[in-house]
């Protein structure tokens, strides 16, 4: 149960890096008569060659998600600014592609672990979402995503069924969380290249694991600081005079603490306090991914001939890519609210470009 719960919350958290990050694309390479030794293409749109400093900017509505599943419930409010995208570098390899944009919204959830009810709700304000993800350079699959999100953070413990206290868990503080989490094999994007119009495809099954996450605040650094120069020696000393539950208890508290702060390191609290690994099996995606056209479409950022990827060609979930002027993605935008309620419906524009 606990492994699926993180399992699913990594999963959203991906797949809203996938989105936001809107699938890096670009030229078709011109091929001359004399160039003899090249070799010929059946493709009409072929894996893209990008340069270092092409940018993209997108903008994002409003994300909410309402979500229910054995035992878990979860709610997201996300707002975005406008969401910026760059070509930092270029390794041989891979694309190194940086991301940024503000970010504010409210989170709420609750589990149980096999202890009680835990019910916790989070708002972010004034924060800032900011990273790299790398693109295989042969087939722009997705080999590691680096996000890092700091601002003010609210957070409300509302139930827990560890330590009983005479007060209210609320606090706002102001927090760093850095993750780094990568794929077994590099995860291709939704548009799989090289493609023709009419052909369909899907996606393979991978392993999705959170490497390395911490989470830091000054908070965090006064905690620690209080808890192993005054707390923590006045406990050790009462647990050896005073034989009580409750002492014992807090003193195992407070040593847990020494062990996880002033740095909490995400990896190392989930697998040794609650014995769960952030590694989990995407799962196959059937051949239902189709090219059957192109569309005009209109963006802030101007007027396109676009390739229409869709769902067996039906207006659930499109994505319009420009090969051309953009050489990447013009707009996205899914509609499956109808048919799964807890899913939000998704739309990204393009503003503008540097190619």
């Amino acid at each position: 149960m606990k492994a699926k719960i993180i399992g699913i919350l990594v999963c959203l958290m991906l797949m809203t890096a996938f989105l936001t990050t809107a699938q890096d694309v670009g030229n078709i390479p011109v091929k001359n008569e004399s160039d003899e030794n090249e070799p010929i293409s059946f493709y009409d749109v072929e894996v893209p060659v990008w340069e270092v400093g092409y940018k993209w900017t997108y903008k994002i509505d409003r994300f909410i998600l309402d979500f229910e599943y054995s035992g878990l419930g979860l709610y997201m409010d996300v707002k975005t600014d406008e969401l910026s995208i760059e070509v930092t570098d270029d390794t041989g390899d891979y694309y190194n592609v940086s991301f940024e944009a503000g970010i504010s919204g409210f989170f709420w959830t609750a589990f149980d672990l096999g202890d009680g009810l835990i019910n916790i709700s989070f708002e972010l304000k004034s924060a800032t979402i900011e990273g790299y993800m790398l693109f295989n350079k042969n087939d722009l699959g997705i080999k590691r995503v680096n996000p890092k999100i700091y601002g003010t953070l609210d957070i409300d413990i509302k139930e827990q069924p560890y330590i009983k206290l005479p007060f209210k868990l609320h606090k706002e503080i102001v927090i760093s969380i850095d993750l780094e989490i990568v794929l077994e094999n590099p995860f291709p994007p939704i548009i799989k290249f090289p493609f023709n119009v009419s052909d369909c495809w899907g996606l393979p099954s991978d392993i999705i694991k959170l490497v390395g996450g911490t989470i830091e605040s000054p908070l965090f650094e006064k905690i620690d600081d209080i808890n192993r120069n005054f707390v923590n020696p006045i406990l050790v000393l009462l647990n050896d005079t005073i034989n009580g539950d409750t002492i014992a208890r807090l003193l195992e508290f407070s040593n847990i603490l020494k062990d996880i702060l002033p740095i909490i390191n995400i990896t190392y609290i989930l697998e040794k306090y609650l014995d769960i690994i952030l590694e989990f099996t995407t799962p196959e995606i059937p051949q239902i991914i189709c090219c059957f056209g192109k569309d005009m479409v209109t963006v802030p950022a101007g007027t396109f001939d676009c390739y229409n990827i869709s769902l067996l060609s039906t207006n659930l979930a499109n994505m319009y890519y420009d090969d051309t002027e953009v050489k990447n993605i013009v707009k996205v935008t899914g509609n499956l609210k109808d048919i799964f309620p807890s899913i939000p419906d998704v739309n990204i524009e393009l503003i503008s470009y540097e190619t």
